[in-house]
């Protein structure tokens, strides 16, 4: 049986997220060995390191090793900033060999993750503990924002498609709404967007991810702005439409 989670998380995730996995499994083991507990099977404790972060293009690395969802030969492949994902793990005094990773079939009988909630609702009814009955896998794609780039004071705005407006459409699709004939009160319902509405699956959610643009002038309006935008759900059939 194995517990544990990641050590790493995206910026402003908070203290608690994948560390309260780590360490609540490490004293939980404690506590079993304290109270003389026996178990059945061995017990081991998991770390995923770059379970979150994107740099390279991919989240959930660890994981995907370990379950053999990727291949090894990934370590030369991922670039980052000119990078291989070896070089880089090589630096940070990661030097195991990536082969050694995936587990065989069957090695664990079960996984137990304890987690943060990454929402609001187990606060709001007073609740010390959930069971996660689903996982809302994602699925990302890039897009490349194309517009007229120029000096802003010599565009025609009448005219011009600059990128930055255009990548706003982008994201505003992404933004829900109030629906329209709510009832008075001080509760309005919110209308999911179009992109997650159109799986059919209440579970369903989409989001604006990296935006970056070509220059950093104020008196510019920009050609090219490459962005990225993901969608989450249940199952893997819903998020192709959501897409």
């Amino acid at each position: 049986v194995a517990t544990g989670s990641h050590c790493d998380a995206i910026p402003n995730a908070g203290r608690f997220d994948g560390t309260v996995g780590v360490l609540g499994g490490l004293e939980a083991i404690r506590a079993l060995q304290r109270s003389g507990f026996k178990p059945r099977h061995s017990i081991e404790l998991v770390l995923f390191t770059s379970e979150e972060p994107t740099r390279f293009g991919i989240g959930c690395l660890g994981s995907r090793l370990l379950a053999s969802a990727l291949d090894p030969s990934v370590g030369d492949t991922l670039m980052s900033d000119g990078q291989s994902l070896n070089e880089v793990r090589r630096a940070a005094g990661f030097t195991g060999s990536l082969t050694d990773v995936p587990l065989h079939e069957g090695a664990y009988a079960a996984f137990v993750e304890l987690h943060i909630e990454q929402g609001p609702i187990l606060e709001r009814e007073q609740l010390d503990i959930g069971i996660v009955t689903a996982i809302a896998a994602p699925a990302s794609i890039r897009i490349f924002v194309e517009g007229e780039g120029g000096h802003v004071d010599i565009r025609i705005f009448e005219k011009a498609w600059t990128a930055g407006c255009l990548c706003a459409s982008v994201v505003s699709l992404l933004k829900p709404s109030k629906r329209r004939l709510a009832p008075p009160g001080p509760s309005i319902p919110w209308r999911r967007p179009a992109c997650a509405r159109s799986s059919r699956a209440r579970s369903t959610v989409c989001r604006a991810g990296r935006g970056s643009r070509s220059t950093s002038g104020t008196s510019i309006t920009h050609g090219a702005i490459p962005c990225s935008r993901t969608s989450r759900a249940r199952a893997t059939a819903w998020r192709p439409a959501a897409a």
